[in-house]
């Protein structure tokens, strides 16, 4: 009882006496509003700065890297799959860098090695050539490996670091609107992907794959690492703040108790809950990622033409943007298994719709099921680890769990595409979805 006391006092004088680094540029106190709502911006921001590492980004490029190395699109398929799974291999010791350092010391570190990358690739066919040259080795096995490594290094510090960063910093600033900010990162996430993607084409057309890939590497190296060493903060605390901006009755208790109870990794494998929610991580990263891979050729089996696959794009956008400020409201009040049950369900619908697609009830079913998936996913991803572990671990813990979700989006094409190999159609991965559902 006398050390948690001692726990609760020294965390009582932290919140008392800010960080001096904290007050570097500015001091957060002076904003006129709390400010957790910043950090919620700058947190959305950090995210969408992500997406030349995330997969709706890496998709506008493929074209242009096989006609430039010369490769075939299951050569480079592979090699994305290879680097996503080497990624998700590193997430949990990057989640004990986060605990360890916080967002505000790693977010710009991560945006300036993130620019480097970026711009390796944007040479990557003089890349290649060089290393076959210096090594004697056929152009192609080099331009693999050098694609491999890459691949890995963007989904890495794109999808893993720099989105486990933001999220993570943005939780730790909340405690009874977790739900909702969740939610509202979701929608800025929703509608910032589509609309940088759109961006990122026309980067594309019209300085090309390789310039395309400089400019992003130059925003993120300089514009980026810039504003997070300006406007992230690692939590309240550092900041002599409390969560909320010290709103209702019960923020203290909650804080005290995620505070001063927080599992590590190895406590938190100990319970089937971890273990539930890494699940249902995985299988919604697993499907709508191998279904967006493969989404032209799942419609052609039924029927469906190119516009038609590619369009089913902007509904399931707009459900999930418009769901996921609503459940984040109600995940506030409710338990997090009504979250776990409702994703097992979108998820069974979403199966349901691509067996059922040459149907007329399929497409809506596909759109429902794919939208609140989404949504559901992106509040779980960011309220389950504090709510069940506290803050103490979140990184190494949320680093674990992020790792199941890469883990699932690197095997869902694979088994997709190994289901239309072998039999013809994608009814077998669908049912093996729809049965883990």
């Amino acid at each position: 009882m006398s050390q948690a006391t001692d726990s609760l006092n020294s965390e009582t004088e932290r919140a008392a006496t800010p960080l001096k680094s904290s007050t570097i540029p500015f001091d957060p106190r002076n904003t006129p509003f709390f400010y957790g709502w910043i950090v919620v911006a700058a947190g959305a921001t950090g995210i969408l700065f992500s997406v030349p590492g995330q997969t709706i980004g890496v998709s506008v490029f493929t074209d242009h890297l096989l006609e430039a190395l010369k490769i075939k699109r299951v050569e480079l398929s592979s090699a994305y799959m290879l680097g996503t799974l080497l990624s998700a291999l590193m997430l949990p010791r990057a989640g004990r860098l986060y605990d360890r350092y916080g967002a505000r010391a790693l977010a710009p570190l991560v945006g300036v090695l993130m620019g480097l990358v970026l711009f390796a690739l944007s040479h990557i066919d003089s890349i290649s050539v060089f290393l076959g040259r210096l090594l004697g080795l056929p152009s192609y096995m080099c331009a693999l490996f050098a694609t491999f490594l890459g691949f890995a290094a963007i989904r890495f510090l794109g999808q893993g670091m720099l989105t486990m960063i933001s999220r993570n910093m943005t939780m730790k600033w909340f405690v009874n609107r977790r739900g909702l900010v969740n939610g509202i990162l979701g929608v800025c996430v929703a509608v910032g992907y589509s609309s940088l993607t759109f961006g990122l084409n026309t980067l594309v057309e019209t300085f090309g794959w390789s310039g395309a890939w400089q400019i992003c590497a130059l925003l993120l190296a300089v514009v980026f690492a810039s504003f997070s060493a300006v406007f992230y903060r690692d939590s309240p605390q550092d900041c002599g703040m409390e969560p909320d901006g010290g709103e209702g009755a019960g923020s203290a208790k909650k804080r005290v108790v995620e505070l001063l109870d927080g599992a590590d990794l190895s406590q938190a494998k100990g319970y089937y809950e971890f273990w539930a929610y890494c699940a249902a991580l995985a299988l919604p990263a697993l499907t709508v990622t191998a279904v967006t891979f493969h989404i032209v050729s799942i419609f052609e089996t039924s029927g469906y033409s190119r516009a038609q696959a590619v369009g089913v794009f902007i509904p399931t956008a707009i459900l999930s943007a418009s769901a996921i400020l609503i459940i984040g409201w109600i995940s506030d009040k409710r338990s997090l298994r009504s979250l776990l049950i409702a994703i097992s369900m979108a998820q069974a619908l979403f199966s349901c719709g691509v067996l059922l697609l040459g149907t007329t009830i399929g497409i809506p079913m596909l759109i429902m099921g794919m939208g609140l998936s989404q949504s559901i996913f992106g509040l779980l991803i960011g309220i389950v680890w504090p709510r069940l572990f506290g803050l103490r671990h979140l990184g190494e813990i949320a680093g674990f769990g992020s790792a199941a979700g890469v883990f699932g989006s690197a095997l869902g094409p694979v088994i997709f595409g190994l289901s239309f190999d072998f039999s013809g159609s994608y009814t077998a991965a669908a049912i093996i979805c729809l049965i883990l559902s």
